[in-house]
Formats: structure tokens, sequence, C-alpha cells
């Protein structure tokens, strides 16, 4: 892959929309991002070597509050963003990202905008750990990760067309612990370029009143598995979670809740073992746990945060406590998608994709 082939090839993509609905407003912008690397483990400042920079090309969407969600979330844009990044280091090389994203008004205002978006995508990292080639990249050891992208921005309008934005962006890229090593790479940015909309833009519907509640607890059941690595050249291990969560919407936008967790984790066996030279039992191997819950709801979308607590588990060197952010998809009233990350104060555990069923009270 080079970067000339992606840019036309993104270019045809986005240019779709355009030319399959007259009528349809998009939204083009080119951004330019220069940073640094966050180094959060002291064993992987050598690969911090310069300050990282990128450029940015966008195409989003408007919406016009035709949906109840849309006006209270004062329309948002949905897109979708590439981006080229240098890592300004010879051990990690550069990174294709395409990354869907939500922008999110913060402020009202047709002169100026402040909005927060939010992204998951995928990134192709050209380097990867290689013990004989490129062992000093403790980073990443597979080309294709997972990729998160959060940006507060300002945005200017010159005309209604054209807008100038600037604003700092934090971006993740970790492949979940799928293969080690797997520190991450994180880095944090700041940006200016400008927007043009083609196309022609409707009247935003706006409204004061909101739907009232109704059915405001919900308990969902879930059923995830994942895999991981421990160690280099280690095995993989499968991951299961069986977690069920009661919820109470205390908004259009917000619930929280409180639920229980149910791991079985083969990776303890090995982990154990080389740590502390003791073979567990296989009932050993189950993790039970409790947690909190936060959820942001967007329409049939949920970005959510979990903090949990174990209450049984083998492994003393991961601590009391873990965590997991992730993204649901409510297929309908019922059934739900989930994609995840879960965690140990920032480690990455695994990656864990699932389904379940849900249904309010």
């Amino acid at each position: 892959m080079n970067f000339q082939r992606a840019l036309i090839f993104l270019l045809l993509i986005i240019s779709d929309p355009l030319f399959a609905q007259d009528s349809t407003p998009v939204n083009f912008g080119i951004k330019g991002h220069k940073g640094f690397i966050l180094v959060h483990r002291e064993n992987m400042s050598h690969l911090v070597t310069g300050h990282p920079h990128m450029l940015e090309l966008t195409a989003t969407l408007p919406t016009f509050g035709e949906k109840h969600w849309q006006q209270i979330y004062l329309n948002p844009e949905l897109g979708m963003s590439f981006f080229y990044v240098n890592l300004a280091s010879p051990a990690l090389g550069n990174a294709y990202v395409v990354i869907p994203h939500v922008n999110f008004p913060l402020t009202r205002g047709n002169t100026l905008k402040l909005t927060l978006r939010a992204g998951t995508g995928v990134a192709y990292l050209t380097k990867k750990y290689d013990r004989v080639n490129n062992h000093k990249n403790n980073a990443a050891s597979t080309h294709l990760n997972g990729a998160v992208n959060f940006q507060l921005e300002k945005q200017l309008f010159l005309t209604q067309a054209l807008s100038l934005r600037t604003g700092i962006a934090f971006t993740h890229f970790s492949n979940g612990s799928y293969k080690m090593p797997n520190l991450g790479i994180n880095i944090v940015t700041i940006n200016t370029g400008i927007n043009y909309t083609i196309g022609k833009m409707k009247e935003k519907i706006t409204s004061d009143s909101l739907v009232h509640l109704k059915n405001p607890y919900r308990i969902t059941f879930l059923t995830t598995g994942g895999v991981k690595s421990l160690f280099v050249l280690s095995d993989r291990h499968p991951a299961f979670t069986f977690n069920t969560t009661f919820e109470k919407l205390v908004s259009h936008k917000s619930s929280f809740g409180l639920g229980l967790d149910l791991v079985y984790n083969p990776s303890l066996r090995e982990k154990i073992y080389q740590s502390d030279g003791i073979t567990i039992s296989n009932t050993e191997l189950i993790q039970t746990g409790m947690h909190l819950a936060y959820n942001l709801n967007v329409d049939k979308l949920s970005l959510f945060f979990n903090k949990g607590i174990y209450m049984k588990q083998a492994d003393s060197h991961s601590g009391l406590f873990y965590h997991r952010i992730g993204v649901r998809y409510r297929i309908n009233d019922k059934f739900v998608t989930n994609f995840s990350l879960k965690s140990h104060f920032g480690v990455a555990d695994y990656f864990e994709y699932g389904f379940g069923y849900s249904f309010r009270k």
C-alpha cells in the first residue's frame, strides 16, 4: 500500500454519496496534525525519536433533526476519516488509518462551534515487532490494529460552506494483546485545517421539549469471546465472558448500572505457572467480578464504560480492579451486538466480541 493509492481510494469512496444523490450535502475536510507519542511505559522510551505528524482527510454527513436523538445531540455529523501517520520513529514506521466517527456539537451557533469527535476503526502499521529485524518495537507485533480517535475541535465558519477547524486530538493503536509484545501507541496532537460543504443545506429542526422516558430500567445478558497472548512467542488462549447488567436511564443520553461478570480464562494457567511456578486447577481458571456501568446512548449505538472489582480470581499480578470500554449496537428491541476492550488500568487484556439479549422494565 502507498499513500497515493490510498488517497485515490478514499476520494472514490467519499465522493460516491455526492454523485448518488444531488440533494445530500457532504462536508469534505483536510487537516494537518503535529504532536508527540505518550510514553506510558519506561521500557518504550527508546521508540520516541521525533514528533509524529498526520494528514487527515474527512467526509461527513450532517443531520437535520428528523429523528429525536439528533435533536438531543444538537444535530451531530456522521463521518469517515482517513489518516496517514508518520510516527517519526524508525522502529514504528508509518500508519494508515480508517475511522468512522461522530461529531457531537457542544455549543449552538452559526459562526463559532465547539465539537467533540469520537470514533473507532482500524490501523495498518507498516512496521511491527520482529525478533531479528525489528526487536526494538515492543509497541506493536501485528500490522493490523484497532484504532481509537478523540478530538476536541473549534470550528469557525467563514461562509455557509467554508470553515476553519483547529483542535487537539488523542489517537490510540493496539491489537488488544492478540499477539505480544503489545504496549500500544498513544499519540497526542494539535491540528488545523479547512472544511468545505458541497450541496444544499436544509433547515435544521430543533426542539427544547423531550419525549417522556418510558420503561427506564433495562437488563442485558451478554456473552462474549476473545483471544489473548501473554508473552512473545507464547500460545494464544481463548477467553469467554458471561455478564449481566441492570441499568437505569437517567436521561435521554445516559444510563448507569450495576452488573456481574463470569469469566473463563485459560491463559491464567500459563501466566501463573511462568510467574509463580504453580499449576492451578480448572476451577481456578474462572474469574468472577462486579462492575459499575455507564452508557452514552446515541440512537441504536451505545458507548459504554465499566469499572469492575474481582470477587474471585487466582491471578494476583493483574490487581483487584478491571475496566472495559466498548460499543454496543441494538439490532432491535431485544438483541444487541458487542465490541469492547477489557483492561487493567490501561494494560490491555483482550478484545471482546459477542452478542446479547436486552429488555426493559
